[in-house]
């Protein structure tokens, strides 16, 4: 720290200043500023924004002068290289070039081989995948921003691979700590390590994990790019989102009152576990969820079996929610005496499994506004189609809702490890587990999201197959059957699930979530 004084632009610096100096932090604000302001370069609107503070940032007590430093340094250097390669744009093809442009900076790396190894750990997407994850506005160039913000992504990595390597290699300690130093976390610690041997499997070779697979697999976790969700019908999502007017509220509740039950609700949860589930399975989803019309919920009886559960599972009360104080009420009669959102959906609820446990929610309210919508990126609807009316499915319905509304969310022990260990293997046909998973009482099930999706439909008869519900990945709803890790669900002969159309994703156009769109138009009535 004393030695970086020395580039202070003034030449003369109290005692009292330089003790300043090296006890100040920077928060995400000022830091962007005064890197924007030192570099002419603007990074706080990068979608790497959070990572790069993250990287270079003392934990939760910001950024100091060293790390300002160190990041002024790498802008330049990338600034300059940009200047070298940009002529009169750096497109597609100059990319190899840059990638060897900063390897020959790095220290351990070969410049020579470094454009093929990049490739080699892209897999089928190859540099192409590699240069859309940077050129983040789509317009098919780098601009210097990105050009920025890549040497400092990259860059962090090369510190974090430097700092835990050994032989040239991370082995699987060292491959969770480096991913925590690059402002992700590791994955050890998420969900009682369930998820390490799927990232890990996507990511080492036979020592371990190099440098160049090391950057691929954190800027795929960091920015996912490979699927392109621009070419799904519906993109960008209801042009009606995020507006507070009466046609707009009606808009958006005109379309949710089209779905039916059965329909699939997917959606892109951004949080570590579901990064870590995207990663391993490859998926541009990882959280299902189904529509249940509420006229199926008719005089439900509320669930007291939660408070037995808790006990049994002490581990899951500190994030599981009552509805009710003390059981599961979710929606005991119906129709509603009072709307929970100011969008009409025409009664429509979801039923999900999520660690606040399985609840059904009135549709509108928790995709738009509910604060569990601040980490969801993107929202898709796979409707179904054919089989019985909703009518017909409402006892069906009913009854499932009624015994599995109170219930835990997934409480056996690696039961997501084992899932998608079976899902990487080749081994094993793509309906029987390795494992049989326990499969108690359906009143008493560990459930995960797909899973107890999967169950809906098999208790209301829409799939007819022995397949064991653990068995069953978000991946498996998507509608892409020619995916290598997706296993598809069967359903009965005359129903299917339509193709994906998109609901939402935040964009240039439709603003984050949650959305308060004005209040419900009548006061709450609560039932005795």
């Amino acid at each position: 720290m004393e030695a970086a004084l020395a580039c202070l632009p003034w030449q003369h610096v109290t005692e009292e200043e330089s003790a300043f100096i090296l006890e100040a932090r920077l928060d995400k604000a000022a830091f962007f500023r005064m890197l924007d302001a030192l570099s002419g370069v603007g990074l706080d609107e990068s979608p790497y924004a959070g990572a790069i503070f993250a990287i270079y940032c003392q934990g939760d007590a910001g950024a100091t002068f060293d790390a300002l430093q160190k990041c002024l340094g790498r802008v330049r250097r990338a600034a300059a290289l940009y200047d070298a390669l940009a002529a009169p744009a750096l497109t597609f093809g100059s990319f190899p070039a840059l990638l060897e442009a900063f390897a020959a900076r790095s220290e351990g790396v070969d410049a020579a081989s470094v454009a093929g190894d990049w490739a080699t750990a892209c897999g089928s997407g190859g540099l192409r995948e590699a240069f859309d994850r940077y050129d983040t506005n789509g317009n098919g160039e780098i601009d210097r921003a990105e050009c920025a913000a890549m040497s400092l992504v990259l860059g962090g990595c090369h510190d974090a691979f430097l700092e835990f390597a050994l032989d040239e290699q991370l082995d699987v300690h060292g491959y969770g700590r480096a991913l925590a130093r690059v402002g992700l976390v590791d994955v050890s610690k998420v969900l009682s390590g369930q998820f390490v041997d799927g990232v890990w499997a996507r990511t080492s070779g036979a020592d371990g994990v190099g440098l160049v697979p090391f950057c691929v697999g954190v800027g795929r976790l960091l920015r996912p790019v490979a699927w392109r969700m621009e070419d799904i019908t519906g993109w960008p999502g209801l042009a009606a989102v995020g507006r507070d007017d009466a046609a707009s509220r009606e808009a958006v509740g005109a379309l949710l009152r089209t779905l039916r039950t059965g329909d699939a609700i997917l959606s892109r949860i951004d949080d570590p576990m579901g990064s870590f589930l995207q990663f391993s399975l490859d998926s541009p989803f990882n959280h299902v969820a189904v529509v249940v019309r509420v006229d199926a919920l008719a005089a439900a009886p509320p669930n007291e079996k939660t408070e037995t559960l808790l006990r049994a599972f002490p581990f899951r009360r500190a994030s599981h929610k009552f509805c009710s104080p003390g059981y599961c009420l979710c929606h005991a009669a119906a129709p509603f005496k009072f709307a929970p959102s100011a969008l009409d959906s025409g009664g429509l609820l979801l039923l999900e499994s999520t660690g606040e446990g399985i609840h059904v929610y009135d549709l509108a309210h928790r995709l738009f506004q509910s604060d569990a919508t601040a980490c969801v990126s993107c929202y898709g609807v796979r409707r179904r189609l054919g089989g019985p009316s909703d009518a017909e499915l409402a006892p069906k319905a009913a009854d499932f809702v009624a015994r599995v509304r109170g219930s835990l969310y997934s409480t056996v022990r690696d039961e997501f490890k084992e899932s998608i260990a079976f899902r990487l293997s080749d081994a094993a046909p793509p309906r029987t587990p390795k494992i049989p998973p326990r499969e108690d009482a359906l009143e008493h099930r560990s459930h995960f999201c797909s899973k107890v999706v999967y169950s809906f439909y098999k208790e209301t008869g829409l799939v007819s197959d022995d397949r064991a519900a653990a068995t069953v990945l978000p991946p498996d709803y998507t509608d892409r059957p020619d995916h290598p890790l997706a296993s598809p669900v069967d359903f009965v002969a005359g129903v299917s699930l339509a193709p994906l159309e998109i609901l939402w994703s935040p964009s240039a156009v439709l603003p984050k979530l949650p959305w308060k769109p004005g209040k419900p138009n009548s006061k709450p009535e609560f039932n005795a």
